[in-house]
């Protein structure tokens, strides 16, 4: 299942613990991407999952998280998160995407390292 945490034309939450139940019934994932909640929803804006009370103990290792730090962070690029294994695939899989989205010289330049030449 895939789904926004937060609809960005209406700021409409979705029903996490409610997909997440549906995930568990159909044994799926959930891809859920937090552009829009990550950085202002949930304790310290640590994003839709934090707010619905799923992080540390009650994840759940059926979804896998995503978020841009373009928006809120007010820097370039994104992350992804996720049980170990399902990452580890990622990471395999999608190798040319990984290299092909580096990050700028100004970003290395701003957070105090000097870029690759």
């Amino acid at each position: 299942m895939i789904s926004d945490a937060v609809f960005s034309m209406d700021g409409d939450l979705i029903d996490i613990p409610a997909l997440l139940a549906l995930c568990e019934r159909y044994d799926a994932l959930l891809l859920l991407d937090d552009a829009h909640g990550f950085g202002v929803l949930g304790p310290q804006g640590r994003g839709s999952l934090a707010q619905a009370g799923l992080t540390g103990a009650t994840a759940s290792r059926r979804v896998l998280y995503m978020a841009t730090l373009g928006k809120a962070a007010g820097v370039a690029g994104a992350f992804v998160a996720g049980d170990a294994a399902l990452i580890e695939w990622l990471l395999q899989k999608t190798r040319t995407y990984i290299f092909a989205t580096a990050a700028p010289p100004l970003l290395a330049s701003a957070l105090g390292q000097e870029p690759a030449s």
